[in-house]
This record gives C-alpha cells, structure tokens and sequence, in this order.
C-alpha cells in the first residue's frame, strides 16, 4: 500500500477484521511529491459550487479601490487550477513544479502532506476522527459502535513523513468561526503559506496596489457578498461584515478596521481538523484488538513549531476559553496542551479495551519539533497486555530550543517515551519490552508512567 497522504487503512465502526502480511509504506512526501498545500482543495470546492453562475447574475464590487467581478476572480482561479494541475501531471509527482505568482499561494515547496494528520492505520467508533482523540466521548450514548475484533499481524508500516502546516483562523465574539461558502475556514495569510506566520504584523497583503490578489480569499469574500443578494449561495458562509470590509479595503491596519471583535483560533488545518501529527496505528474505540509481530519504521514529523508571538500569545486550553487575543484552541486531547500537530506516535490508543500488543518492532520515530511515543496510552483504557515489544531510536530533535522555554503554553518542551501511560487507565500489564535509545531536550523515559 503507497502512494496515500493520510492513511493506508481507515476504517470506522468496522467489526471482525485482520489485516495480515501487509505493507504500508513510501506515501506521498517520500517518491512522489504532493505540489500543492491545503487551500488548494478550498479553491477546488469554492469554483466548484460556484460553477453554475452565468454573466446575468454577475456581481462586482470595490476592492482596494478597483472594480472586480466575482465571474473574473472564479475563472482566474479555475485557469490557476488547471495550471497546477497539469503542471503537476508533466513533473509526473517526482518534483514540485515552478508556479507564476498567481500561483504561488498554492506552492508546498516540500512536497510533504500539509495535512493536521497521517496514518499507517487507524480504527475509529462510527464517525469522523477529524477531532481530537477519542472525540466527544462525555456525549457519547452507551450503544455507541466500536471498531471491534480485529487482528494486525505481520504489518509492516515504513516512512510515514509530514509537514502539516498550522493556520490562523479567526472567530467572532459569538463563537462562530469564519468559514467560506465551501465550509472551509478563511484565514488571514499574511505571509507565503509555506513560510508560515510567525511574524503575524495584523496587515493584509492579499492586496497590492499593483493589482496583485490572494484570489481565493478574494473569492471567498466576494460570494460572501453575493450571497446576501442570492441566498442559494449561501452555503457555510458566515463571514461577518467588518471581516468582509477589511478585505475589501484592501492594504490596511487589521485593528483599524476589525478592532477587538475576532479572536484568532489555531492548531487546526484548512479544514478545521485538530492537529495530531503522525499515528502509525491509531485506535480510538476500540474492543478485542491483537497487534502482533509488527514492524513500525522510520517515522518523520518535519513540522515547525505553533505559531506564537506577542499578539497571537499563548495557546488557552478548551474551545470556550478566552482573553483579550484569541478564543481558545482545540487540543489533541484533554492531556495535553499547546500545538499538538508536531508528534509522533507508534501506537496510540484511547478508550479501548482488551488490547494485546506482542512481538513488535518500533524504531526509528522522529520529530524536528514536538514529543515522541512509542506506545501513548491515552486514557479510558481496559485489560492491556503490553509484552516483548522491542521499542528504539526514539528521538526528539527539538529545532528552535530557546522558544520552548518563552513559550510554554504554545509549544510545550517535548517529551520522549517508549511507553507512555497517562491516567484514567485501568489492568495495564507491561512485561518484557526493551526500550533503549531515546533522545530529547526535555524529558526521555522508557516508560512515562502518569498514571
């Protein structure tokens, strides 16, 4: 199995499975590159559902004070598009091609998955797993459908790689967030994608006074706008309209026309996925699973760190909490805190109950930037048999050290364990399993036992 960009295996509420002398291995990132970061899909899906409008129902507007049409903007970025597209198809996927200006908003210079997570294999209840691990379990009613009986022998899972790329999105005092007509989110970019946005300054350069746009989030304002004249193009889009002003202003003080009323909102993609990194296996309710003479190889996390500085500030745990900068942030779970999109787990598993995980090989799992686990029992787990498991070569490379130390809510000094058991954990047996070495800035143990 090669070639995928989130995982190799996904399968949600599944029962009586095993998946036996398979490989999972070299996907996208490693041989073939992936030329195009996260709002490319939300150009695909806004000029998508924006297909059907014709010159009779036209709308223009000023932005930065020139006069531009919402058919003009929607045909530039299909032209952009199909560029890309067939830009990508000549270079066969082996490199990431030269884009003209227009663009260069969609450029992923790596060629690494952008994406808030990737996976070797993942088992999930009936649902999604864009959220965080073992989502929503307080509201969960008891006739809940686990992922149950499944047997992964003999697996081999090599060369999972990442580059998942944090967003600033912005919510209003009411809590909603700024989506598009598409549902995507709508951010602020303020750099090049790909260089990130550590050095938020407030302004927006979408905008030049030669007549240069960020289309695609011109086009997100202009549907917005056109949705109030159309209400079939209403769609997701809830976009307020001192937001829409700001855009249409042009090169302008953030503050000057926004002020205090939007909160900026992180760790999650494009799409509003939580931030997870890298799960060799994930699995999240879970029952009867028997993970034998596995192999989990050369893992890597490239990922930079959260975005952080004086006005974006500390993470604030939880969706409802707030200050005077932002409105809280979605986590990879209640344990732990800050960015969550730079680790890397070999297994993980959170609300599962009896859980055999014998003869396996973990090693070589890496990070740049964040924590590294070689099995993370989350929490809610029951009668877990953890034996003769060979974990090594775990290791925490721990770019940029000085800014873990300035900001410990944001980007937490990483940690590094072959076993780590969290609390809220219940008949966890560990027995022979080696773990030898583990490297980091922070804290490296065989086994992190918080229970």
């Amino acid at each position: 199995m090669v070639n995928f960009e989130v995982g190799g295996v996904s399968l949600n509420g599944s029962s009586n499975i095993k998946i036996t002398n398979v490989n999972i291995q070299d996907p996208i990132g490693r041989s073939l590159k992936i030329g195009v970061n996260g709002r490319f899909s939300s150009a695909i899906f806004l000029t998508r559902k924006l297909a059907s409008l014709t010159k009779k129902s036209d709308f223009k507007t000023q932005v930065g004070g020139k006069l531009v049409s919402i058919i003009d903007i929607r045909d530039d970025l299909v032209n952009i598009i199909n560029s890309i597209v067939n830009k990508n198809v000549r270079s066969s996927l082996r490199s990431v091609p030269v884009y003209t200006q227009d663009e260069d908003i969609f450029n992923n210079p790596s060629g690494i998955p952008d994406c808030s997570a990737m996976y070797g294999i993942l088992f999930n209840k009936i649902g999604i797993a864009i959220n965080e691990f073992g989502c929503c379990a307080p509201q969960l009613s008891k006739d809940i459908k686990f992922s149950k009986n499944i047997v992964i022998d003999k697996v081999k899972i090599d060369g999972l790689i990442m580059d998942p790329r944090e967003l600033v999105g912005f919510k209003n005092n009411r809590g909603e967030m700024q989506k598009d007509f598409s549902g995507n989110i709508m951010i602020i970019p303020t750099k090049k994608w790909y260089e990130g946005m550590n050095n938020f300054d407030i302004y927006m350069p979408f905008y030049h006074p030669d007549g240069y746009y960020d289309k695609l989030l011109l086009l997100q304002v202009l549907t917005s706008l056109l949705s109030d004249k159309d209400k079939s193009f209403k769609g997701n889009s809830n976009l307020d309209k001192s937001i829409i002003k700001y855009v249409t202003r042009g090169y302008e003080s953030y503050h000057s026309i926004v002020g205090d009323n939007f909160k900026t909102y992180r760790n999650t993609d494009i799409m509003n996925h939580v931030m997870k990194g890298i799960v060799a296996i994930r699995l999240d309710f879970t029952q009867n699973i028997s993970i034998t003479n596995t192999r989990i190889t050369n893992i890597l996390n490239v990922s930079k760190l959260g975005l952080n500085n004086d006005y974006l500030g500390n993470y604030v745990d939880g969706k409802l909490s707030q200050n005077s900068n932002h409105r809280g942030h979605p986590k990879s779970s209640d344990l732990d805190i800050g960015y969550t999109g730079n680790a890397v787990r070999g297994i993980s598993t959170i609300y599962s109950t009896n859980l055999s995980i014998r003869n396996n090989l973990i090693t070589a799992l890496t990070s740049r930037s964040g924590s590294v686990f070689g099995i993370d029992i989350q929490k809610g787990n029951e009668n877990l048999l953890i034996k003769s498991n060979l974990i090594n070569n775990l290791v925490a490379q721990c770019r940029a050290l000085v800014k873990y130390k300035n900001n410990i809510n944001t980007n937490p000094t990483p940690k590094v364990a072959g076993i780590y058991l969290r609390r809220s954990n219940n008949d966890v047996s560990i027995t022979n399993t080696q773990v030898s070495n583990i490297f980091g800035c922070g804290e490296t143990t065989k086994v992190l036992d918080e229970s």
